[in-house]
């Protein structure tokens, strides 16, 4: 045991982990009794406290704060408090788009996906996924399908704007959990489970090779998210928190993920993924990006975006 000694590391804690479970249940109830809105509770064992996120200038929160400082969280104030994930917005012209070839089409988890229009509304494609029918469906967040605009199209990196058509977002939620299901509806584009990666030149692009939950266990760990917005599209972080619960306007999130920032803003639908070196360029899936603000991002787990008739396409697919 001696020579192990001095990897050890002891943190006297004041709290237990029941005590912290029945805080942060405690400050849920709170939460709800006043209303609270944009806001975020994680239980951050790293900590040894509940960690309740806002933005300072949000004064409908006053009467949740009041009685929420009586239980001793750290309260972070934020000014860039965002609904997690807006998507990406250009304005286009028709002349600007180009004309699909006849070749195949390969549309990358991390790759951009829009819907076409005057206003182009980007999100991030995250992975396929094939239901017990044979469907074959593309995953991104649910509110990518804004004002009812659900035909997407494909947008690799640093390109111009393409007219390859993916299909519809026929299936789709945003309440209790923010995910969308893109119908693959052109025989062109094939599918791979594959997540672009071209920012490095060793391991360009990365296989699923299957996923994995994202538990106490993870936190500290890192995730990693491949996205089409931002001066660096793949980028990685801490995980700070899990099963987190997220109130942005009327919608409630639970079981969420909270993760340091990692570029979040334009990505929503980005897939995150952890991977080890001995593994790469094989990587295993653990969720999608909702969005987040400028100090902190948010991840569905991989859990709450499948249905149960559905898989995550992997390269052990037949």
């Amino acid at each position: 045991m001696k020579p192990y000694l001095r990897l050890l590391s002891f943190v006297k804690v004041n709290k237990s982990l029941s005590e912290l479970n029945s805080i942060f249940e405690e400050l849920e109830i709170l939460a709800e009794k006043y209303n609270a809105t944009n806001f975020m509770l994680s239980n951050e064992y790293k900590v040894n406290n509940i960690v309740i996120s806002l933005n300072h200038a949000d004064e409908r929160n006053r009467e949740f704060v009041d009685h929420a400082n009586k239980l001793n969280p750290i309260i972070v104030y934020s000014d860039d408090y965002k609904k997690p994930g807006k998507p990406k917005i250009k304005v286009t012209s028709n002349s600007s788009i180009l004309k699909p070839r006849n070749i195949d089409y390969i549309v990358f988890g991390g790759d951009g996906i829009y819907t076409r229009g005057f206003i182009m509304y980007i999100c991030t494609a995250s992975f396929w996924v094939r239901t017990t029918n044979l469907s074959t469906y593309l995953v991104s967040a649910g509110h990518c399908a804004i004002n009812g605009s659900v035909d997407f199209y494909h947008l690799p990196w640093d390109s111009e704007i393409s007219d390859v058509y993916i299909g519809s977002m026929v299936s789709y939620t945003t309440s209790g959990v923010d995910r969308g299901f893109i119908l693959k509806q052109n025989d062109s584009i094939s599918v791979h489970p594959i997540i672009r990666n071209t920012e490095d030149q060793e391991h360009p692009v990365l296989y699923i090779i299957g996923t994995t939950d994202l538990d106490v266990g993870s936190i500290d760990t890192l995730v990693c998210k491949s996205g089409y917005s931002g001066f660096r599209h793949v980028e990685c972080a801490k995980v700070l928190a899990v099963n987190v619960t997220v109130k942005m306007g009327d919608q409630r999130y639970g079981g969420v993920v909270k993760v340091d920032h990692m570029g979040c803003d334009g990505n929503s639908g980005a897939p995150v993924y952890q991977y080890l070196e001995e593994l790469l360029p094989n990587v295993l899936l653990v969720g999608m990006l909702m969005g987040g603000n400028n100090i902190f991002c948010v991840v569905v787990p991989i859990k709450l975006i499948l249905t149960e008739d559905m898989h995550v396409i992997t390269i052990n697919d037949p």
